[in-house]
């Protein structure tokens, strides 16, 4: 008979953990989103979510030639490119750009395949960043 108490306890408090925010940190879903974004709403959600991750996916070269400030450097061209996004934390928020959008949109695609939950990818590329006056900076 202790051993059925106990035994109820523990499913109880398991229970408990599953619907509690605070005992376990329960997940919450997120509806997954992989599209292009005007420049208004890639800077909008760039200025506004702090935990966002940049991601420039041009060539090094083109990297260091200017980008928008803090973004990252991944090579799409790089025969790693697969295997460096997935260090990445799939979970986060990701906006992406290339030179005008044509990298961008495969990269969505693979970033979509290998499970990444959230990834916008800017329309025009740093082209059109540039082109609406917008800051480069060098990494």
């Amino acid at each position: 008979m202790k051993y059925f108490v106990i035994t109820i306890l523990i499913g109880v408090l398991i229970i408990i953990g599953f619907y509690s925010n605070g005992i376990t940190g329960a997940v919450t879903y997120k509806e997954p989103v992989h599209e292009h974004i005007s420049l208004e709403e890639f800077e909008k959600l760039l200025e506004q979510d702090k935990d966002v991750v940049l991601l420039d996916i041009r060539t090094l070269e083109e990297y260091s030639n200017g980008i928008i400030k803090g973004a990252e450097n991944i090579d799409f061209y790089s025969t790693q490119f697969r295997q460096n996004l997935n260090f990445l934390d799939k979970t986060k928020t990701y906006l992406i750009y290339c030179r005008t959008g044509s990298r961008t949109s495969e990269a969505i695609n693979i970033m979509e395949n290998l499970g990444f939950i959230e990834v916008y990818g800017l329309e025009g590329g740093i082209l059109n960043w540039a082109s609406q006056g917008k800051t480069i900076t060098t990494p």
